[in-house]
């Protein structure tokens, strides 16, 4: 293994920051230079936003999901299936709540032909 700093990430998408936060997840999106970020918990409460970073221009873009959508939480599990989608699992939600439902988050990556953050879910 092998370890080097490599210093703070941006943290804005225009003029609005993007939170600080504990226990989100974040994945690399297939074989490109961009990461994918959902959830966490800030300090005062739990998190239900995503943001892509492109780790080569250092730029934050937000992800809009459209109706249903995962609920804030922090400490899930995020992995990408074969077929690209980001599964999104478990964690826990405001005031204790433990989430057991899974999404399967896709068009994360502009390939594939869509930037909505559209879903799937599993009860």
């Amino acid at each position: 293994w092998e370890c080097r700093r490599m210093g703070r990430m941006p943290g804005s998408v225009g003029s609005d920051a993007i939170a600080p936060r504990d226990f989100g997840t974040a994945q690399r999106v297939g074989t490109t230079h961009k990461i994918v970020l959902f959830g966490g918990y800030d300090g005062k409460k739990w998190l239900a936003d995503a943001h892509v970073l492109d780790t080569a221009a250092g730029v934050w873009r937000p992800i809009q999901f459209s109706s249903p959508a995962p609920s804030p939480r922090s400490g899930h599990a995020m992995s990408t299936s074969q077929n690209g989608r980001h599964l999104l699992f478990g964690g826990q939600g405001p005031n204790g709540t433990l989430c057991h439902d899974l999404w399967a988050l896709k068009g994360v990556d502009e390939s594939e032909g869509s930037q909505d953050g559209s879903q799937e879910t599993e009860g």
